[in-house]
């Protein structure tokens, strides 16, 4: 099948935005020396023309100029900016990447956050003066027409029927291969070697960003508008009439619908609605809990196929109605905490309590009106105290995956009455961590204060100050009290910033330098945020006289120490 023809993405109120935007550094693209006859001149002229690029001040344009992942960052926020996406307010306080901090260049941290945030660029580093290849740019503008289209391009082109023309496409990485072929679909790259591996130019990139710019699909797209839970029925709406049967087949209907984890006698009907959009799943019982919901191959009227959709869901117990609530059960979180070799650090007491009504208010009854049973083995009860079955967990493993958990049973008889309460209790794992206590102790502090601040020579080190000298300098002056949340203690590593746990587990100590305080504007900073974090010296950094603020982060604590450059 020949790939399809498009249109211009730009509608009249775009056109309207553009013309009102001042052109940046040149007034025209006529200006540039260097661009006449160029095959990308006509792309270079329409993005300078609605303020997306800029030349050099001596005029050139210089086309044949690597581009840096920062200069993608700046073109990408300037095109979806003028689509009506706003830069989020705090980019200056929140980083989206751990290699930016707030005195980076302004227009970056403005983009960044921008792009970060609409899910086009992605992972913790952007490496902003590192060239960008042509694989990753890939990445990026089907990323780019995902957010415009506000459906994944790559399931749409994944259930096309066309001729890949690009050659060397098993050239690229695995991760960029999809976006390449999503290029090729819609005619963005119109080259059979893409050479996925080359860095990219300016040139190169106006032309691509152009070709996007002037697309927009031709048809309209079938996908999935919504997905909800009602009870005990799944209701998926699709954008345009489906072809689907009302089924009381199991079998026939996991044809098409999956929740990934149960069995295909998970259905029990599905029904399609009178305008043939909307199909509901009626399920079989006791399903509750959180699946992925995966849609595929659904045809529609007009004889589209819909492309791969999947979604997580959550499918809560439906309760029979009763006629009169006479009595409550409530009880605590039931956590264990579980470590990686399925030892269990600690238990907790349930903490039943049982409530009846009195004139509509809710009284608690004494321990001695009711008696608790349980048929799980997972339980202990003694007397009205109910714990967990250590042994028994253990043997079963029920509990060996973090954030793994399991419902128990619990009936509350009412003595004088005889009646019986069935309450639920969940299970639950949970990882060591530090919430118990984490603070830096000065050594020479009686009453073991905490260290709030170190004095570091600058003699003492070369062209950098490192990660494992900050916490160097912190050890001759103070020292790390930190607990697990069960009260156990952790040891702290200054030679490699781990935090080693009573079960074997370990985790780094972030170190995140801020607020730098210096009249060198030509610091150098890296890998802010990790162990590797390096911070430079002398005339590319810091000098006597200078200071910052060290934050010292682990899970969720974290303490501040200010550094004073001596």
């Amino acid at each position: 099948m020949k790939k399809k023809k498009w249109l211009n993405l730009f509608t009249a109120a775009t056109a309207v935005t553009i013309a009102a935007t001042a052109v940046p550094v040149a007034s025209s693209a006529a200006q540039f020396s260097d661009i006449k006859g160029d095959t990308h001149e006509q792309a270079i002229v329409q993005l300078v023309d609605a303020g997306i690029i800029k030349g050099y001040p001596d005029g050139t344009f210089r086309a044949y100029q690597d581009l840096t992942c920062s200069d993608v960052v700046k073109l990408i926020g300037r095109f979806i900016k003028l689509q009506g996406y706003e830069i989020p307010s705090d980019y200056k306080t929140n980083m989206r990447f751990l290699d930016l901090s707030k005195n980076t260049d302004d227009e970056l941290l403005q983009y960044s956050a921008l792009v970060k945030d609409a899910g086009i660029f992605e992972g913790n580093r952007l490496n902003p003066t590192q060239a960008m290849t042509r694989e990753d740019m890939a990445v990026i503008l089907a990323n780019t027409l995902s957010k415009i289209y506000q459906v994944d391009v790559h399931h749409y082109v994944d259930a096309q029927s066309f001729e890949i023309e690009v050659t060397d496409i098993q050239e690229a990485k695995e991760s960029a291969r999809s976006s390449i072929q999503v290029l090729d679909y819609f005619n963005i790259t119109n080259v059979k070697e893409f050479k996925p591996k080359a860095t990219l130019k300016r040139g190169q990139f106006a032309s691509f960003l152009q070709r996007l710019i002037n697309t927009t699909l031709t048809e309209k797209l079938f996908q999935v508008k919504k997905v909800e839970v009602v009870g005990n029925e799944i209701v998926v709406q699709f954008n345009e009439a489906v072809n689907l049967p009302t089924s009381t087949s199991s079998k026939e209907i996991a044809t098409y619908f999956k929740l990934v984890g149960l069995e295909n006698e998970v259905f029990a009907k599905g029904e399609l609605n009178k305008e043939g959009d909307s199909y509901t799943i009626t399920l079989n019982s006791k399903n509750e809990g959180n699946y992925r919901f995966e849609i595929k191959g659904v045809p529609s009227k007009s004889g589209k196929i819909l492309p791969a959709f999947d979604k997580r869901i959550s499918i809560q117990k439906t309760e029979e109605p009763k006629e009169e609530t006479r009595f409550v059960v409530e009880s605590e979180k039931f956590v264990l905490g579980v470590t990686p070799d399925g030892q269990i650090v600690d238990k907790y007491d349930a903490n039943i309590k049982v409530y009846g009504f009195v004139n509509h208010d809710k009284v608690e009854l004494p321990s001695s009106a009711y008696t608790i049973t349980t048929n799980s083995k997972y339980l202990n009860v003694d007397g009205n105290k109910v714990t967990a079955n250590v042994d028994a967990i253990e043997a079963d493993g029920i509990l060996d995956e973090e954030n793994q958990t399991y419902e128990a049973d619990i009936f509350i008889t009412i003595n004088q009455t005889g009646e019986q309460i069935k309450h639920t209790l969940t299970l639950s794992s949970e990882k060591v961590k530090v919430n118990g206590k984490f603070v830096l102790i000065n050594k020479n502090s009686l009453s073991q204060k905490e260290l709030k601040e170190i004095d570091v020579e600058v003699s003492e080190y070369g062209l950098v100050l490192t990660a494992t000298d900050l916490f160097k300098e912190i050890y001759e002056e103070g020292y790390f009290e930190i607990e697990d949340q069960y009260g156990k203690e952790a040891n702290f590593n200054p030679n490699t910033g781990l935090v080693t746990f009573a079960d074997g587990s370990s985790r780094e100590i972030r170190p995140i330098i801020t607020n730098i305080n210096t009249t060198n504007d030509q610091y150098e900073i890296s890998y802010n945020g990790t162990i590797n974090l390096m911070i430079g010296l002398g005339e590319k950094g810091l000098s006597r006289g200078d200071s910052f603020n060290l934050k010292l982060s682990i899970d969720d604590a974290t303490v501040i120490v200010k550094v004073y450059m001596r």
